[in-house]
């Protein structure tokens, strides 16, 4: 039962914390020992110098908090909580050995050598769950929907996964399906911006990081107003950081969109604030009403204007080989996988 589930992750949420706590007030009692007598003063000195680095004071990389929004994480990581606060117990009980009953009558270097020795075999690296992307999370979860992932290892992102289609394991980038304002400035398109669940743009720093970490293949889904759908395919999409104006790097196509992406292969991504586009005559991104990789200007606009089908301006969502820059199209996805 999953309400059961959450209730017992968080009792022992709290269990972790009331054990933290008791730890950190065991180091106050360590400070207050030290203030006694100047041997042990010596004896705890050298102790919390020692410490430093093992697992008494390490922090799991996901916090309670993240943990709670995905129940399935919190009961995987259960057993690792649970033997985190089993060390602390241990390790308090030889600190209290070590100062309360020796007084700082045997050597402190033996006794440091003893207490590393028994911490190290009772010491493992925390196994949370750290995947980098939807393909390495798809092992474990088979439900599309919004997971955290940590591409370099350490940041962590939040991230829609569409675990169904075409065989799943995709990390979701760019969605459109709603009127939701694409028309954004260069520190939103840089941090992100949206609702992952319906329309968003991931963010041009996060699609960086990912694309970054590892091969990637981007797939672009494209659904007209009457029912009518295409596909490409990039078997090469990378994107590079803020001070290469988010460069964009794309080849190897295969579909039946035809290779819309070919003409903004080497540009540099461009906002209404930000104009970076090699068009001499026009601000590409004003113009065309969005934020891309706009060349002179464009076959692609899938951050344009959200409207419905043919229309008067080519500001809108439009793949232009396939109908025109004056249609927009009632649906647009950008994912990759690691490839």
């Amino acid at each position: 039962n999953v309400n059961y589930d959450i209730k017992d992750a968080n009792a022992n949420r709290r269990e972790v914390y009331d054990e933290k706590n008791d730890s950190w007030r065991f180091v106050e009692d360590l400070k207050n020992h030290k203030r006694e007598s100047s041997d042990v003063d010596t004896t705890v000195d050298d102790l919390m110098h020692s410490l430093q680095g093992i697992c008494l004071f390490e922090k799991p990389k996901q916090s309670a908090k993240q943990l709670l929004k995905d129940t399935q994480s919190i009961l995987k990581n259960m057993d690792v909580y649970r033997n985190i606060v089993k060390l602390n117990i241990q390790l308090r009980n030889k600190l209290k050995w070590i100062v309360e009953g020796n007084k700082g009558t045997i050597e402190v270097s033996r006794v440091i050598t003893m207490l590393k020795n028994d911490v190290q075999d009772i010491c493992k690296p925390l196994d949370l769950e750290t995947p980098r992307d939807c393909a390495e999370l798809k092992k474990e979860h088979k439900e599309s929907g919004v997971y955290t992932i940590y591409p370099d290892n350490s940041t962590a992102m939040t991230v829609y996964c569409n675990m169904v289609d075409y065989d799943g394991g995709w990390t979701v980038l760019q969605r459109r399906q709603d009127k939701t304002d694409f028309y954004r400035t260069w520190a939103e398109y840089k941090k992100g911006f949206g609702n992952v669940e319906k329309s968003f743009w991931l963010g041009n720093d996060n699609i960086h990081i990912l694309t970054s970490s590892g091969k990637y293949e981007l797939r672009i889904d494209l659904g007209d107003w009457t029912g009518n759908k295409w596909y490409a395919i990039y078997k090469k999409f990378t994107v590079g950081n803020e001070a290469s104006k988010y460069i964009l790097t794309v080849g190897g196509y295969s579909g039946d969109a035809k290779d819309g992406l070919k003409i903004h292969n080497g540009s540099s991504f461009s906002t209404k604030d930000q104009d970076n586009d090699k068009d001499t005559k026009r601000d590409c991104a004003k113009t065309a009403k969005g934020g891309w990789w706009y060349n002179n200007c464009h076959h692609v606009n899938l951050n344009g204007v959200y409207k419905k089908g043919k229309t008067s301006h080519w500001d809108v969502v439009s793949w232009n080989l396939i109908k025109t820059d004056h249609y927009s199209m009632k649906f647009a996805r950008m994912m990759i996988r690691r490839v």
